[in-house]
Parts: C-alpha cells; sequence; structure tokens
C-alpha cells in the first residue's frame, strides 16, 4: 500500500534568517512521500540564494499581492494528498507525518500541539489544540477557540469541498485571518475532533512578525471572519410566544409596528397545553390578526404543546441575528428593538436580560474584571425570572442546543442563562430596557428546584466529555461545576 502523498505549501518574503530551519524540518520527517512548495514573494535579502540550496524544493520568487495571493498560488500548485502550510519563520517537530498520515485515514483534518516561541527559537508555551466544534471555533475572544495553524495538516479532498465562489482557497481580501475564515469553512461540514497528543510544530511569535506587529487589526479582523459566519438574514426577529390563557396578542404586534428599527420579522408562535386550538390567536382569529401584521414580514406558527417547542420551531424558522423573545400581551418602547440591535454590536455578547422582571438574576452573578459577568450555577436554585422576556444572538441559541425546559418560563429563562454562560458567551443584565405585560405565571418552588438540578448535572455531564469545556473554564470564559453542587443536585432528585 502506497504512503499518502504530502504537500507543504512555505510563502516567504525576505525570512533568509529563518527559512533554513522551516526546509530542513520538512526533510527530518524521514518520509518519502512528499513536495514541498515555496512561494517566495521576491525576497533580496539571500532567501533565494537558500532555495537554491535544496533540489528538491518546488520554488519560485517573484512578486505576488501579499501572503494570502501566494497561499493560493501554493494550494493551485500542490499535487499532494494531504496539505499543510508552515510559515518560513516556523518549522515542524521531527518525524510527524507518519502519525498525521494515520490520523486522517479517518478524519479529514487533525490537529496536533504548537509550541509558541521567541525571536530565538526558544519555546515559551504550548497551545494544545484540543477538539472543538465550530461553534467553539468561532469563538474569537475565548483563548485558542482557533487552533494554531502550523500544527493543522488536511485533506485535499476537504480544501476542494470548500472552494470560495470565485474559485480560490483563501480569501484575498484578509490580510491577518486568512486560516480563520478556512478553518471556519471546513468546520462546517468536519468539525475539528481528531487530534493527536504530541507536539506537531513550533511557531515564532516575535514583535516583528505580521501579527505580533498589530494584534488589535488582527483581532478586528477576526470580527470581520465572525460575523461573516454568523450572521442571519435579516436584522431581527422577535418571536411571541402566545398562550392560550392570554388574553390578546395584538398590543404586542401594533407595539412591534411602532418600532423605530424597520429591519425585523414576527413569528408568532402559539402552544396549547392541551387547551389551544391551532386555528386561533388569543381573543382574534388569525384573519383578523394578520391585518395587524401588513406593515411587517410575519409567520403564524402551528401550535405547539408547550413554550420550548414554540420557542424551538421558531428559532428554526428565524432569519434575525438577533432573536427577541416576548410573551404576548407585552408592550415595549418605540426603541427597544433598536437598542437592541446596538448592544448585540458587541460580538460576544450573547443574550440580553431586561432587569425589570428579573431583578434576583444579579444577585447571583460572579464578576470577573470590569466587563465580564458569569452566572454562578448554585445561584440558579434562587432565581426567579417571569415573564419570559430575553434578547438573544440566534448563533448562541443554536450553540446551547434544544431546550428541555417545557413550558414553565422562569425555567427556560433559566437555561438561556446558564447554558450561554457556560458556553462562553456574555450576558447582558439591563436596568433601563423595561417590558410591560399582562401575563402572569406564578413560579413553582418545587419544580423551579428539580429543573435547576436537571440543568446543572446535564452541564457537569457535557463538562466531563467537553475539552474545550474545561478550555473555556481555564480561561474564566465558562465554567465547571463545584462537586457539592453536583451532590446537592443528585440529592434533589434522588440520584
Amino acid at each position: 500500500m502506497s504512503l499518502p502523498k504530502f504537500s507543504v505549501i512555505t510563502v516567504s518574503y525576505n525570512q533568509a534568517e529563518f527559512i533554513k530551519r522551516t526546509i530542513e524540518s520538512v526533510l527530518q520527517q524521514e518520509y518519502p512521500n512528499f513536495e514541498h512548495i515555496v512561494v517566495d514573494g521576491g525576497s533580496t535579502d539571500g532567501t533565494v540564494e537558500i532555495l537554491k540550496q535544496y533540489p528538491h524544493l518546488l520554488w519560485s520568487s517573484k512578486r505576488d499581492r501579499g501572503q494570502t495571493d501566494a497561499l493560493n498560488q501554493g494550494f493551485r500548485r500542490a499535487t499532494g494528498d494531504i496539505i499543510a502550510w508552515i510559515n518560513s519563520d516556523d518549522w515542524y517537530e521531527p518525524r510527524i507525518f507518519k502519525d498525521v498520515a494515520l490520523a486522517l485515514e479517518d478524519y479529514p483534518v487533525v490537529m496536533g500541539a504548537c509550541q509558541i516561541t521567541d525571536r530565538t527559537g526558544a519555546g515559551s508555551y504550548n497551545v494544545m489544540n484540543v477538539e472543538r466544534s465550530w461553534f467553539d471555533l468561532m469563538k474569537y475572544w475565548v483563548p485558542y477557540s482557533i487552533p494554531t495553524q502550523p500544527a493543522i495538516f488536511f485533506k485535499r479532498s476537504l480544501l476542494e469541498q470548500i472552494k470560495r465562489p470565485d474559485g480560490s482557497y483563501l480569501d484575498e481580501d484578509l490580510y491577518f485571518t486568512m486560516d480563520y475564515d478556512l478553518w471556519a469553512r471546513m468546520a462546517q461540514i468536519a468539525p475539528f475532533q481528531r487530534r493527536v497528543p504530541r507536539i506537531f510544530s513550533y511557531y515564532r511569535m516575535y514583535e516583528e512578525n505580521k501579527t505580533g506587529k498589530d494584534w488589535g487589526g488582527a483581532e478586528r479582523e477576526m470580527g470581520k471572519v465572525y460575523k461573516r459566519h454568523t450572521r442571519g438574514d435579516r436584522g431581527h426577529t422577535v418571536v411571541i410566544l402566545h398562550n392560550a390563557a392570554t388574553l390578546e396578542c395584538a398590543r404586542t404586534v401594533s407595539a412591534i409596528n411602532a418600532q423605530s428599527l424597520k429591519d425585523c420579522e414576527i413569528i408568532i408562535a402559539p402552544f396549547s397545553n392541551g387547551s389551544f386550538s391551532s386555528g386561533s390567536v388569543g381573543s382574534g382569529s388569525i384573519e383578523e390578526l394578520r391585518a395587524d401584521l401588513i406593515c411587517r414580514e410575519a409567520r403564524i406558527l402551528k401550535s405547539a404543546e408547550n413554550r420550548s417547542k414554540a420557542f424551538s420551531e421558531a428559532l428554526a424558522l428565524a432569519a434575525g441575528t438577533v432573536i427577541t423573545t416576548l410573551e404576548s400581551s407585552a408592550t415595549i418602547e418605540p426603541n427597544y428593538l433598536l437598542d437592541i440591535t446596538n448592544r448585540f454590536q458587541l460580538d460576544k455578547l450573547g443574550a440580553l436580560f431586561p432587569l425589570a422582571h428579573n431583578l434576583s438574576i444579579r444577585e447571583h452573578f460572579l464578576k470577573h474584571g470590569s466587563t465580564e459577568q458569569r452566572f454562578e450555577a448554585s445561584g440558579l436554585f434562587n432565581v426567579q425570572t417571569l415573564p419570559l422576556h430575553f434578547s438573544a444572538r440566534r448563533f448562541a441559541l443554536r450553540d446551547i442546543g434544544p431546550l428541555i425546559s417545557g413550558d414553565s418560563p422562569d425555567a427556560i429563562m433559566r437555561e438561556v442563562l446558564l447554558k450561554m454562560s457556560y458556553k462562553g458567551w456574555d450576558i447582558d443584565l439591563d436596568q433601563k430596557l423595561t417590558t410591560t405585560t399582562t401575563s402572569s405565571i406564578p413560579a413553582d418552588d418545587k419544580s423551579r428546584e428539580q429543573v435547576s438540578a436537571t440543568l446543572i448535572l446535564e452541564i457537569d455531564s457535557d463538562f466531563e466529555k467537553d475539552p474545550f469545556a474545561r478550555e473555556r473554564a481555564n480561561f474564566k470564559c465558562g465554567f465547571g461545576i463545584p462537586a457539592e453542587t453536583v451532590a446537592q443536585c443528585k440529592q434533589m432528585l434522588g440520584k
């Protein structure tokens, strides 16, 4: 059986100080079936003279349009089954290619650990590049959410699958984060879930290299890539959860029609609890209500059996980047949706809770720094959150997965609060934004405890099996559940 062929791409410009070590590290793989393509941007510092010393290289040296253009050239020239690129100031650990080839037999992309070094090559720390989902990859504000590029190898077939519409592999409008955009496209069809637990590569980080010289510019470009992959088709979706016990829905529709923000859709999501027919919406028929919806794009769904199912069905259809959830009969001020939309300009904001009806939430948050707030899981037992009014990023709601809380409004609120904070999203607790409603559903203390305990045990179970959950906790961008809280929850549920 023949060994798969590796294509290693290196782009360079005036890197004579480092490129010899890069080239030698590929030769030190002692792997018989490879090609090393060097795309040089017309160096004048002796790089070309070094390249001439290695007859195995496939190289060119001419002016290009920058690093991303050079990488696209290299990818187009590559003929291997396995693709990687190693920058001209980085290098590989010896004899890793056989491990990579073995790991890629069953996975389209594989990672190893990467050691960060200074300019001289002295090691600073290791990035372990643990397994992660697409949602984890997109959270660029969580340290090491983006795996280190020199330690990633992937199949050529995967690269061909995720070509851009113009036929290129990398976006040449991106100066810093062309790799981030590439990983984001890959992870949508092949999550980064295969890691070999050894060092694959060494990554020099120093003031003169591109990222080290302008971290602020790199971070802004990360935000650009993040928005590209997480933005909805519309600005805002308002989901009206409509209960048979609610007196009306039209006043909420009227309040939304009066909003200064015009780029929004309405989804009315009825739920029945066994007593609500799908042909009626509160006090008016579907036909009567549609007349009130004429100013907006709106949909009225079929009745679901409870709130969480109604919300999940609405979320599956929502086109907005931001989802605002209101109980029917709620009213809001004319600038309410515009204010919320402006708050979500902060990429890492996952959810916003108006505190007029949720004052107990703030008491159970732990603060880490001046801006970040994280929920204390044990405080979940004391939070009462009625009515069901909150706003959340659609992408973050997809990240936390299907809701399990059934019909209880305060349980749904607490589930969203707990899971988003656990997943690494920021929570905004706003004391200025207010809503009013005529609906009132009493909280059941016993039910609240049972649901809270169930949620906490679910989070604890996820933490035990998710490597990136531990990464988030290490950097205070998420949390694990203390053992005493887990024991308390098991006792409550008789486990």
